[in-house]
């Protein structure tokens, strides 16, 4: 009597090595969309950002890169500014002030599909009105999605407030900058200002891309040992 060895299947494959049909429902399960990734929220009110230091210099969550800008909490713009900052719809005390520099960039090494700010718009230098912010979202050198704050919103505070946000895929890079609109050919175009002090900002959200999902892996895995074992079966 001629004894036979049972096949081996990889770790989690099981009798769906067996044949592609087994398979399919793995196959579904890995293709359709993974769920969202949980949003991160990164705030300025922790001790590794005391107010008066730079973003820059302070730990960040994993995968993000603030560029120069000066946390600072609404006691200190008050002090800095004589602004009454007691009403600004902002959460927690701290913020950031583009002092450092006039935009603000925020890098991701993992890309995102979402982004939120809330911004603060200080008084232009000539003193006529708030500026207004600009948000744009990019992709390397492709210039994603982009928001701009209502230049009539106003807070409790009556300086201008807004909530910005941008969607789209794979965001790499955040600019926050000062800017007004200005007629451009048959749309609107930003005029940027070269202005640090222009904007204050709090409270960044941002939606990560979700991972793809194990079962995909495991799916393809045990397509390839089933393809294999029939192949085998064959000669």
């Amino acid at each position: 009597m001629t004894s036979h060895t049972p096949p081996a299947f990889a770790p989690g494959c099981g009798p769906a090595a067996a044949g592609l049909r087994l398979l399919v429902p793995w196959l579904l399960a890995a293709i359709l969309p993974a769920p969202p990734a949980a949003a991160l929220v990164i705030g300025f009110d922790g001790p590794d950002t005391p107010s008066l230091s730079d973003v820059a210099d302070a730990p960040a969550p994993a995968g993000v890169d603030f560029g120069p800008a000066l946390v600072i909490s609404e006691a200190d713009l008050a002090t800095a500014t004589s602004l009454d900052t007691a009403g600004f719809a902002t959460t927690g005390d701290r913020g950031l002030l583009n002092a450092l520099a006039p935009a603000l960039q925020i890098d991701f090494s993992l890309p995102v599909l979402r982004a939120e700010i809330d911004v603060v718009g200080l008084p232009h230098v000539s003193g006529e009105g708030d500026h207004t912010v600009l948000l744009e979202a990019w992709r390397g050198d492709v210039l994603v999605a982009l928001d701009f704050s209502d230049a009539e919103q106003r807070g409790d505070s009556g300086r201008h407030e807004d909530h910005l946000v941008v969607e789209g895929e794979r965001i790499d890079r955040l600019v926050l900058q000062a800017a007004d609109q200005v007629p451009c050919g048959l749309g609107l175009c930003f005029e940027t200002f070269d202005l640090g002090s222009t904007f204050f900002a709090d409270t960044l959200v941002v939606q990560p891309v979700p991972e793809p999902g194990a079962a995909l892996l495991l799916a393809l895995g045990c397509a390839g040992l089933a393809m294999a074992r029939r192949r085998g079966s064959s000669r």
